[in-house]
């Protein structure tokens, strides 16, 4: 990891830590796909940890009203203009590089050709986007009308598709990895529709961690550095969910979970890179429960999604 990077992944963890010092975590706002930060050509939203900077960078340009971000590049093909005195904000994503192999004294290792054997490495890089308020000439920004039923419907759809086994009963939510099942209250007893699916959705982010899915390690003992990463791959993951099919989580879910803040500003505290580890397991996690329904999009479609710029 190169200095800029390093520098970068320090300075958006201190601003997290700052945050939740302050009790406002930037993935604990009521998240639906008409708030998250997405690009303002192709509509894709962004993922992983460019998500969390570009919403706390988001609430102090307009208050988290306009979710649109795009590239000066971007913004120049579209016969914009960056207003003048405006500064970007700096997020990564990650790129195939093909390197040439060496040996121990630094030589190219040659095929039976004589050609330079390659490889292919992943490469974290940055840019820079503009946020639209900060864009002259950028259309007005009009939200997408969300359907109640077609979001309950499309979370259904999804959970039915992990195929986890759900239990009915008690008056805690939580997900039990030794017997790989989640536990929920009846339905009757959650608020509302919204309040039962984030719950749900945010254990079933925990479901994905077995070792029989993407076996992530995860503490049994409260408190914990594990614990508290887990419970931060759970909190984001189920943030990107909510975005997908526009249930909104509530203030009553992240009351729930505030417990965990202060185990939240130590693990971040003592490793500048957990912020990002757990945004990326938060992405695979959710991409994990999200397979099947990009698959009915892309047949829906009929062609393969676009690849958004700088979608890391």
């Amino acid at each position: 990891m190169n200095n800029k990077i390093r520098e970068y992944r320090q300075e958006m963890t201190e601003q997290v830590v700052k945050a939740l010092e302050q009790g406002t975590a930037p993935w604990q706002r009521p998240w639906s796909g008409e708030c998250f930060p997405q690009n303002a050509v192709s509509r894709r939203y962004y993922s992983g940890a460019n998500v969390i900077v570009l919403s706390m960078k988001g609430l102090k340009l307009d208050g988290g009203a306009d979710p649109r971000w795009l590239t000066y590049r971007q913004a120049a093909a579209k016969g914009w203009s960056i207003k003048k005195g405006e500064h970007g904000t700096r997020i990564s994503f990650w790129k195939n590089l093909a390197v040439t192999l060496k040996d121990e004294d630094d030589s190219p290792i040659l095929d039976g050709n004589g050609n330079p054997m390659m490889k292919t490495i992943l490469m974290e890089k940055l840019f820079t986007v503009f946020h639209a308020s900060q864009v002259e000439g950028i259309p007005p920004y009009v939200p997408h009308t969300v359907n109640a039923i077609e979001a309950d419907e499309k979370a259904e759809r999804i959970i039915a598709d992990s195929g986890a086994e759900i239990r009915y009963g008690g008056g805690r939510a939580f997900y039990r990895h030794s017997e790989d099942f989640i536990q929920l209250p009846k339905t009757e007893f959650f608020e509302d529709t919204a309040g039962y699916y984030a719950t749900l959705l945010h254990e079933l982010v925990h479901w994905t961690g077995h070792e029989s899915r993407l076996h992530r390690t995860s503490g049994s003992v409260m408190g914990s550095p594990e614990y508290a990463r887990e419970e931060l791959v759970a909190e984001m993951g189920s943030m990107f969910l909510s975005a997908e099919t526009d249930i909104p989580q509530t203030p009553e879910h992240f009351a729930n979970h505030a417990a965990y803040v202060e185990s939240w500003i130590i693990l971040l505290k003592s490793d500048p890179n957990a912020l990002f580890k757990a945004a990326s397991e938060a992405n695979r996690a959710a991409e994990f429960l999200l397979r099947k329904e990009r698959e009915r999009e892309k047949e829906a479609q009929g062609q393969e999604p676009d690849i958004e710029e700088g979608a890391a």
